[in-house]
């Protein structure tokens, strides 16, 4: 049986619901790891502390997803075939990552030691 089965007998409004509210949460808990990294960075004119935030950054995605699969799995839900196999996962991890806005800059910090304005 297909992951995203349960996707195919829904409504349409129950279908837009669910891409809707995942959508959001994704926005949002990106957004909050967004927040929280941006104020430990501080100014973006010191490379190595770019380059610490930016290590904590993927720490922090890393461990999130870490988590969630253990968690899922003991529930019989797969993250991974959730976020690849189906739409809600899909626009919830693209709005996640969609949402971090200073990761780029962090990033260019990071390699270059500045950030172009």
């Amino acid at each position: 049986m297909d992951t995203n089965y349960f996707e195919h007998r829904r409504s349409f409004t129950t279908f837009t619901f669910f891409i809707t509210l995942y959508a959001f949460i994704g926005f949002g808990l990106g957004t909050l790891l967004d927040i929280i990294c941006r104020n430990v960075r501080g100014s973006p004119n010191n490379r190595l502390r770019c380059f610490g935030v930016l290590c904590l950054w993927i720490l922090l995605i890393s461990l999130g997803l870490y988590f969630t699969l253990k968690i899922s799995n003991s529930y019989g839900i797969v993250i991974d075939n959730w976020i690849f196999g189906t739409y809600e996962g899909f626009v919830f991890f693209l709005s996640f990552l969609a949402s971090q806005t200073f990761l780029g800059d962090t990033a260019q910090c990071a390699i270059r030691g500045k950030v172009d304005q």
